[in-house]
């Protein structure tokens, strides 16, 4: 009888309380609260970190030295950019510092977009089994600061590593590596995209026909990089695994035509 009393006063008694709970729910400061709370823990949790955070590889069988250009000179900059008239608008209003940042090489400025930037290129050389002299590591570490134009308030700050290692087998293993970021949690899924892209298309570059062999076009491709990606996606360059490629990339996969070349070489060799 207790049982069948409860169930005939229980829409009662929800009719009278969901109106109340819709009512502290609906409350503004319960709603900022909430927000607060749950920004608080998304910026703990996925935003600043001074831990590797990021770090996507591929690996080459280009030379040491053509590497070396690529990574070292404005070439990266080009892809990282991705948009020519970007890259024009960003690196036309860059000065170089005459006192670089304590702990760094060189130190660059953009006013115009709050920016400042520094960087600390290494490199070690060494001989491959011929004696003759190759490329054994290279890194180019840069800090990236960022800025409220106009203003001295640091929105977002991160370093970067880009840079590749030679392997025992002659093949490099290149890195786009970040190791530390302070800023909005935002900002970091927008960073993390970005890189995950250019990443992708420095890996199609390196490894494509014309790097090392046709240098005019490969420095015409830099230049026109949408171009190029709409060809690859639509044009007469089209290439069926484009999507699955940059899949490959975000997971950390190798692709397709690096385990058919790994193929390749472990049957010459056992040949």
């Amino acid at each position: 009888m207790f049982l069948s009393r409860l169930r005939m006063c229980a829409p009662a008694v929800k009719r009278a309380v969901a109106p109340a709970s819709r009512r502290f729910f609906s409350r503004p400061a319960v709603l900022l609260g909430g927000g607060a709370v749950a920004g608080t823990l998304a910026q703990t949790y996925l935003g600043s970190s001074d831990k590797t955070w990021f770090d996507s590889r591929y690996h080459t069988e280009k030379s040491g030295d053509d590497l070396l250009e690529f990574y070292q000179d404005h070439a990266l900059l080009h892809v990282i950019a991705i948009l020519p008239w970007a890259y024009d608008l960003v690196m036309g209003n860059v000065t170089f510092d005459d006192v670089p940042e304590e702990g760094w090489e060189n130190s660059t400025t953009n006013k115009m977009f709050g920016m400042e930037v520094s960087f600390t290129i290494t490199q070690e050389d060494g001989e491959d089994e011929d004696g003759n002299e190759v490329v054994m590591q290279f890194n180019r570490k840069e800090l990236f600061r960022n800025y409220i134009p106009g203003t001295k308030i640091r929105i977002a700050e991160q370093i970067w590593h880009f840079g590749f290692t030679r392997q025992e087998d002659g093949t490099y293993e290149v890195y786009h590596t970040s190791t530390s970021y302070w800023g909005p949690f935002p900002g970091k899924w927008v960073i993390t995209a970005h890189q995950l892209f250019v990443a992708f298309l420095c890996k199609l570059h390196v490894n494509s026909e014309e790097f090392g062999n046709d240098t005019d076009a490969a420095e015409e491709r830099l230049h026109h990089l949408p171009k190029w990606i709409m060809g690859m996606l639509f044009g007469k360059d089209k290439k069926t695994s484009f999507v699955q490629e940059f899949i490959d990339t975000v997971v950390g996969k190798p692709s397709n035509a690096t385990i058919l070349a790994a193929r390749a070489n472990l049957k010459a060799a056992a040949e």
